[in-house]
Order: structure tokens, then C-alpha cells, then sequence
């Protein structure tokens, strides 16, 4: 689930939503009045349209009681999620792409250091990035990042490197593999790092790709990468 911070829901602004959902995950119409800051009929009619949305249940059903609860609302699945989720200020896709060739820039910089141990060998690009228009609108640069231990020096000469690494690394759980992606992740607050849970239906397309057997890039058709 995204949600554009600008665009309201049934006329709330998504970071008044989240603040009532965050606070209460039932919550009474006073409650409501208070956070949407109007009326009690106007905001039981914002609630019939959050509830007609799916964010919330009916006015005195509870999914674990049976009893009707007069003037009590309880959160959906989706209203749970909202409360959780982090408010996106959406870009143009024409500046995701640009962050696209930054992040292969950053690859390949990283993968041409002699201390790395490990090489990133695939960036697989998803979303309204790689679908949209330029001028079209995007939540994040979705990517999804593969390392993998280099291949193209002898493994006594990989174990000096793992070493050498382990030692370098303040927290232990920290592994060369992770520090690489999140170096990705640093380029920009855009990027959303899928970590390999890939739908098949999803539209996707490498835009980078790097044989760590032969040490050398293997070129893409991404036209604008």
C-alpha cells in the first residue's frame, strides 16, 4: 500500500488519518470530531465514507464482539496499515529515472574496488519508473539488488578480503552482501530496496548486470539507463 501524503482521503488528509489511526484502533465520535476538526454530522459523514472505503468497520460492530458498541468505529486491515505506513511525497518518473542512473554509477564503482569481496551482478528495476511517462508521477524507485561473492580472484585471495572485512565491521551482522545494498539505498530516500519478493506478473527490467566470474559488465536494453 502507498499513499500520496497530498491526495485526501474521503476529504482527510492521509497524516490526519494516520495521527487518529496511530492513536486508537477504536476510537468513539468524539474522538473522530476532535481529529478531523469539524462537526459531529459532518464527521460521522466522513466516517460512512471510510467506512464504504474499507478503512474502518460499521459504527458499533466489533470484529471480536458480538454486542453492538453505540458510536464506537474499529480499524480495518487497511486502516491498521495506514496507521503503520510511512506518508510518500510522490516525484516525477523522469527524476526516478535519473536516480536509476545514479544507483548504476554507484554499482559500478562499488563493483571495480579491489577490497570489495563481493560484486553487485544484478539491478532489476519494477514500478511506475520503469512503466510511467516521464512526466507521469512515482511513490519510489523500486529496485531489486543481487550481490554475490566475487569469482574472478583465487578463493585464498577471497577469504584475505572476507578477513579483512569482518574485521572493519562494527556490528557483525552487518555482512559485506548488505553493506553493498545499503550503499545503493544511500543514493536516494527515493529507493526502495524489494529484497528478491518479486511477483512474476510484475512488469521488471535489469538495468544492470555484471559477470563476477569474468569481472566485466554484461550490457542491458534499458535505453535510458
Amino acid at each position: 500500500m502507498k499513499i500520496d501524503y497530498r491526495t485526501p482521503i474521503c476529504g482527510v488528509r492521509p497524516a490526519v488519518l494516520k495521527r487518529l489511526f496511530s492513536r486508537y484502533y477504536r476510537f468513539s465520535i468524539k474522538e473522530a470530531t476532535k481529529a478531523f476538526g469539524e462537526s459531529e454530522i459532518d464527521a460521522r459523514r466522513r466516517l460512512n465514507c471510510l467506512y464504504n472505503g474499507g478503512w474502518i468497520h460499521a459504527e458499533g460492530v466489533l470484529s471480536d464482539q458480538e454486542e453492538r458498541v453505540s458510536g464506537v468505529w474499529e480499524l480495518t486491515e487497511n486502516g491498521f496499515r495506514l496507521a503503520a505506513m510511512r506518508m510518500i511525497k510522490r516525484f516525477p518518473v523522469s527524476e526516478g529515472r535519473e536516480i536509476v542512473k545514479q544507483v548504476i554509477e554507484t554499482a559500478q564503482r562499488m563493483n571495480s574496488e579491489p577490497w570489495n569481496s563481493q560484486r553487485v551482478t544484478k539491478i532489476t528495476l519494477l514500478g511506475s519508473v520503469l512503466t510511467g511517462k516521464d512526466t507521469d508521477d512515482a511513490g519510489d524507485v523500486d529496485l531489486d539488488v543481487i550481490t554475490c561473492a566475487r569469482k574472478d580472484i583465487p578463493i585464498e585471495e577471497l577469504h584475505k578480503l572476507v578477513e579483512v572485512e569482518k574485521k572493519g565491521r562494527a556490528n557483525l551482522y552487518h555482512r559485506e552482501d548488505v553493506l553493498l545494498v545499503r550503499r545503493i539505498k544511500k543514493v536516494s530516500r527515493r529507493i526502495h530496496v524489494v529484497g528478491g519478493d518479486i511477483k512474476p506478473e510484475w512488469p521488471k527490467r535489469a538495468v544492470y548486470q555484471f559477470d563476477s566470474m569474468t569481472g566485466k559488465e554484461i550490457p542491458t536494453d534499458c535505453p535510458w539507463a
